[in-house]
This record gives C-alpha cells, sequence and structure tokens, in this order.
C-alpha cells in the first residue's frame, strides 16, 4: 500500500472475510489483487478488474481436487476463461510451470515484496528456540505440507527448544517471532513461504527445505532430513559472528531480490496498467478543423 501510494496510485486494504467489504471495495476500485481461488466468486464485470495470482502450486499430487471439493487450503480447481487468460499471475516460477502444465495457460510473475522499514530487527547471537509457523489445529491436507512432526522430531533429536507460532497478524511486524531465535521451514511445497520474507526483514535465523523460492536465494541453507536440518542449526551457533553473517547475508539477498519498491515499478504497475487498458478503451482523437473566410 505504502509503496504503491508513493508511485501515485491509492490503495486501500479490504477485508475479504466480509462480502460487503469486499462489494465496496470492487466498486470502488480500478483494479483489484486477489488469490486465484477467488476466481470463481465473480461474475465477469467483476472478474475484468482483477488481477488473480496463484500463491500455490496449481496441483498437487497428494491433495485431489474435483468438482465437489474444488477449493482446498493449498490447491484450487478454477474454471479457467481464456478472455481473462492475461489476469493470471502466480509468485514465483514454479508455480507459473505448473499452471501451464495443468491449465495449459501462463500466468505473468508477480513476486510478493518485503519492505525493511517495517520491521524491527532483531540481535539473534545465540539459537536456544526454534520456531515452526504452522496451523494450531491442522487438517490432514495441512500437516501432509507443513510436516509438523518432521519438526517436532528435529526437536526431541537436537539440544533445541521447540515452539509453534500461529496466529500471525501483518499488524504484529517481528514480534510474530518474539519467543523464537530461529525458524525451520518444514514444508513439502510453498509458494514462498512468507516466514522467509518476514524472517529476512527481522534479521532472524531461517533455515529450510527446498521448497518455493527459497532456491533462489542462494544465501539460504536447506535440508531434506532432521539430521541435515540439526547439523546447520549446530554449525550457525558455532559463533555469535558466523550467525550475524548468515542473517546478514539473507537479509541483503532478499532485498536484492524482492524490495517491495522494486518489485512494485517492475510488475505491479505493469499488471495493473495492463487491466486498466482492457476496461478503459482509449480514448478517440477528433481533429476538428474550421476554416474562416
Amino acid at each position: 500500500k505504502k509503496h504503491f501510494e508513493e508511485k501515485g496510485y491509492e490503495a486501500r486494504i479490504v477485508e475479504w472475510n466480509d462480502w460487503e467489504q469486499i462489494r465496496s471495495g470492487i466498486d470502488w476500485c480500478d483494479v483489484f489483487i486477489t488469490e486465484v481461488s477467488a476466481f470463481n466468486t465473480f461474475g465477469p464485470e467483476e472478474r475484468k478488474k482483477g488481477l488473480f495470482c496463484w500463491h500455490h502450486l496449481a496441483n498437487i499430487d497428494t491433495i485431489p481436487l474435483s468438482e465437489e471439493q474444488p477449493c482446498r487450503h493449498f490447491t484450487t480447481l478454477i474454471d479457467v476463461d481464456k478472455d481473462y487468460e492475461d489476469q493470471f499471475f502466480a509468485i514465483n516460477p514454479t508455480i507459473i510451470e505448473s499452471v501451464k502444465e495443468y491449465y495449459g495457460i501462463e500466468p505473468t510473475l508477480l513476486p510478493i515484496g518485503c519492505d525493511k522499514d517495517f520491521w524491527h530487527k532483531r540481535e539473534v547471537s545465540e539459537i536456544k528456540t526454534i520456531g515452526h509457523i504452522s496451523h494450531p489445529s491442522p487438517g490432514v491436507e495441512y500437516d501432509t505440507i507443513k510436516r509438523l512432526d518432521m519438526f517436532w522430531e528435529l526437536v526431541d533429536f537436537s539440544d533445541y527448544e521447540g515452539k509453534q507460532v500461529h496466529g500471525k497478524s501483518m499488524l504484529c511486524g517481528s514480534y510474530i517471532y518474539k519467543d523464537v531465535d530461529a525458524v525451520v521451514n518444514t514444508s513439502t511445497h510453498e509458494g514462498l513461504p512468507t516466514p522467509l520474507l518476514e524472517c529476512s526483514m527481522a534479521k532472524i535465523p531461517f533455515i529450510s527445505t527446498e521448497v518455493g523460492i527459497v532456491p533462489t536465494i542462494k544465501s539460504i541453507r536447506t535440508f531434506s532430513t532432521i539430521e541435515e536440518a540439526k547439523e546447520i542449526l549446530d554449525d550457525l551457533n558455532s559463533s555469535p559472528e558466523k550467525l550475524k553473517k548468515y542473517v546478514d547475508d539473507v537479509y541483503n539477498e532478499v532485498m536484492e531480490k524482492n524490495e517491495w519498491g522494486m518489485l512494485i515499478d517492475k510488475y505491479y504497475i505493469p499488471a495493473v496498467e495492463r487491466v486498466i487498458s482492457k476496461i478503459k478503451k482509449k480514448a478517440s482523437k477528433e481533429v476538428v478543423v474550421s476554416h474562416y473566410q
């Protein structure tokens, strides 16, 4: 919102759990941005204004979709309409390939950004407690993807305390992570994951399985087993200097690749203007020559 307004666009955050607010927001705006799962809920006139973005893969084999159950937490079966093909977006290249394979269309890249000024910077000199970001009451689908059980196995296998972090609010900023010294992501699939950006900006150590955009951030250390995760944590914890260098390296690389101001210029404004140009016909210009005497 801040970065859009710095570029001369009026931006508004809409509560997407309240249909009246959604209706009011769509009436107010020229263009809205939403997750692709909302596509089926809108009619043709509303769809014209939308940037519909995939935040997860188009299809995950372990989470089957059907007409009876077209929308789940991590995947969504939508009625892809070719008339809106250039209004579909995805937050990373892997998702783009997944959508191409599943739907036969190629969404445009629309990455998620981060803002260094929003986040209070931590100074973690030692890792004692590791955190896992997940819902407190997961279903089978959710736990299959997030693998909270793998996190607790890591805690049992290591000397670190463990804490499940949940109930996030974007208004909380860095204080979401106040009780942990590092975050461990054990997911099998992710769009980002979001804690990657959040922890990097808050300068909290973050390690992960190779999912989402993690492979594009070369400074992030990755694992596939709990033994590898423990080895990474122990190595980072071997000296405050090594730990500081790690969080600084991740911070600098994420800022270079995902800073909101850069992404707004490079991706979002072109996407918004593309939708606006479809809705608003180009002005016709008439030249009237009046000749006297």
